[in-house]
């Protein structure tokens, strides 16, 4: 008897732990399910494990050990922009409860033949979902993201998408333990067949996954746990192209979903991924722009979400990223909810702000200094910093 119960203790300590990791297995279209577990996703290897650091420099980061022999028996699915696709959660999943961001990624297949593609060309982020509700009384933990709960990334298809079959990869960045080197990447590979457009060529930055993350970047080494930090910034890999979609911003301010400018198409309508707020919302931009360069006061995000290029240089920002709204005035005072750009703070200043860094995990990699960030890694969290602040 004593042993029975001892079993059934150890069950009971386990099972939650282990509902806490996840994988993704089937796909969901504009809120029907469709086919079965892996019929649309890649299975793979790894099971409910998460992928964490230095792993994300393996070519497993792209969709996970052992997925691409299972690449050919791998049904396509056929989708049009405008659809709400959800990768649902494998083994009987309660939902993504760690606090963290979604991303979502297309990598077109060469010659259409996503079933032979072990997506090693170039990548755009398309999809993005950050905080929904806004850490007045704490720190950026659970329910202040968008994602908390949710049965797997939820994303749009893009508008300005060349039609053609893609690989398509969701994750799930969850940050608990991003703080002490321990942030935990959950993500699976889809393949779908986009329909139903006349786009052409390719908006926004593009990325190779590995190398789309570096262990050092500021974004997978943030603290959730710190009660003085009031936003998300700045995001993970690149910006989300133009005619995606972000829903929730980086500090809460907004539960919709939003397109980024660009051309392609009409603008979709904002949606609610969680009851209102009743916080301002992040406009929705016209879609007009064919540079993608759109004006921030018009658009979701300022011209660096749109496309602009990284600058080459660690201490600067290059034009085509800088909006035009004003940059912080040089007196502006550092604090844990305002973050400089480049080159605008005072000594004193920088050194409070270097101090609240590292409570922040940006410590890796990431020097600041009067002249901004330097360092590896720090050409991005310049230029990011930089076109966040004007959100």
């Amino acid at each position: 008897m004593h042993s029975i119960a001892a079993a059934l203790a150890l069950v009971a300590t386990v099972v939650p732990l282990s509902s806490a990791h996840y994988t993704f297995s089937k796909l969901s279209v504009n809120d029907q399910d469709v086919g079965n577990d892996w019929q649309y996703i890649r299975q793979h290897t790894k099971g409910y494990m998460p992928t964490k650091i230095p792993d994300i420099l393996d070519n497993d980061f792209r969709c996970q050990p052992g997925s691409f022999e299972n690449a050919a028996k791998t049904d396509v699915y056929e989708v049009k922009p405008g659809d709400r696709v959800q990768f649902k959660q494998a083994f009987g999943g309660t939902g993504m409860k760690h606090p963290g961001a979604t991303q979502v990624y297309f990598s077109k297949a060469p010659n259409n033949d996503v079933k032979s593609y072990q997506g090693d060309g170039d990548w755009v982020k398309a999809d993005m979902s950050l905080l929904c509700s806004s850490p007045e009384n704490g720190a950026i933990l659970d329910e202040a993201w968008c994602s908390w709960a949710q049965n797997g990334p939820k994303f749009t298809i893009p508008d300005t998408l060349e039609a053609g079959e893609y690989l398509v990869r969701a994750e799930h960045i969850a940050l608990h333990g991003a703080h002490d080197n321990g942030v935990e990447f959950y993500f699976a590979c889809g393949q779908l067949k986009i329909t139903g457009t006349t786009a052409t060529g390719v908006l926004g930055e593009t990325v190779k996954i590995p190398g789309v993350y570096q262990p050092d970047d500021p974004a997978i080494h943030f603290s959730v746990w710190n009660n003085a930090i009031k936003e998300y910034t700045p995001t993970p890999g690149p910006a989300v192209i133009p005619g995606g979609h972000i829903t929730g911003s980086t500090t809460g301010s907004t539960t919709e979903t939003v397109r980024v400018g660009g051309s392609g198409g009409a603008s979709s309508n904002a949606t609610s991924a969680k009851p209102s707020n009743g916080s301002s919302n992040v406009g929705a931009s016209s879609g007009s722009s064919p540079s993608g360069n759109q004006d921030p006061s018009t658009s979701g995000y300022p011209t660096f979400y749109s496309g602009g290029e990284e600058s080459t240089d660690d201490s600067t920002v290059s034009s085509n990223q800088t909006s035009s709204s004003a940059s912080p005035s040089p007196d502006q005072s550092a604090s844990a909810t305002s973050l400089p750009s480049s080159g605008t703070f005072s000594e004193s200043q920088g050194q409070s702000h270097s101090q609240d860094q590292n409570q922040r995990g940006f410590s890796q990699g990431i020097r600041w200094s009067p002249s901004g960030y330097s360092g590896s890694g720090a050409t991005r969290a310049n230029a990011r910093i930089h076109a966040e602040q004007q959100v």
